[in-house]
């Protein structure tokens, strides 16, 4: 059915085999469902908070920072190394946070749009 929501309400009953008195039958609906799946919307599962601290860690700019922090240890800069580490440590824990939050957002927001619908099944409600 091409262009579906140009067609009226008695073609699209047709077009999907929908009696508009007793709706959909017992057997149709599992039919339906075997071949399509169930009917519900998809939700990615929320981060773990290990994932959440390491994602801004895997940032380039970060690893040089961090390879720089290496090189200035390695050549005896310990002051320059700890200023480069507090940076990358301040920076993980920005991330970190913002990521959390954004996720515990869009949890919210996932909640908030639960859908419900009526349907008509073998004439019953």
């Amino acid at each position: 059915m091409n262009d579906w929501h140009l067609h009226d309400v008695e073609s699209a009953l047709r077009h999907h085999y929908v009696d508009p008195e007793h709706g959909l039958l017992d057997d149709e609906v599992s039919r339906r469902a075997l071949q399509h799946g169930p009917n519900v919307i998809a939700s990615k599962s929320g981060r773990s908070l290990i994932e959440l601290l390491v994602e801004p860690l895997k940032d380039f700019m970060v690893l040089v920072l961090i390879a720089a922090a290496v090189i200035s240890g390695l050549i005896g800069d310990i002051v320059d190394t700890l200023v480069i580490l507090a940076i990358v440590l301040l920076n993980t824990a920005i991330g970190f946070a913002q990521s959390w939050r954004a996720d515990r957002a869009m949890a919210a927001l996932q909640r908030l749009a639960t859908a419900h619908a009526t349907v008509l099944r073998g004439g019953q409600t």
